[in-house]
């Protein structure tokens, strides 16, 4: 049976699974074998991504008044602060990659196929210290190794 829990954000799937003979494995709209949910943890679109943002907003001016008394508390904050940035950061690369990856990483409800040609680029962003807004973009990733099917 599948339930769901919400974030900002993120719709997170979660199943029960059945080991008997072979592997019980959910599955979503046309999701074919192939595509199994193994390992993905979410399920997002842009509507909740934005709504997501906005949420983290506000938790961001209220860290903007965090203190400390002594310096482990001091640490605390600091890894409170990471942690927010990374999350910020996480919402914004998967708002500008619009595409579905599995296994182990997200499925886009709004953009549900592979896209293998921007799939293969590197996201590089940069965030301004001023204002907080992101600048994206795609560079070019270069495979060292070849494929061990080809």
């Amino acid at each position: 049976a599948a339930s769901a829990w919400r974030l900002p954000g993120i719709m997170v799937p979660s199943y029960s699974f059945i080991n008997n003979v072979g592997s019980s494995s959910p599955r979503l709209g046309s999701i074919t074998n192939r595509e199994k949910l193994e390992g993905v943890n979410y399920m997002t679109n842009e509507k909740l991504l934005q709504i997501g943002l906005r949420k983290m907003k506000v938790f961001g001016e209220d860290l903007e008044s965090i203190a400390a008394e002594d310096i482990h508390e001091l640490l605390r904050a600091w890894e409170l602060k990471h942690r927010y940035l990374t999350s910020e950061s996480v919402f914004q690369h998967t708002l500008f990659r619009k595409e579905t990856r599995w296994p182990g990483y997200y499925y886009r409800g709004d953009a549900m196929k592979l896209d293998d040609e921007n799939w293969h680029v590197l996201t590089v962003s940069q965030r301004d210290r001023k204002t907080g807004e992101y600048t994206m973009e795609k560079a070019p990733l270069y495979h060292l190794v070849g494929d061990a099917e080809e």
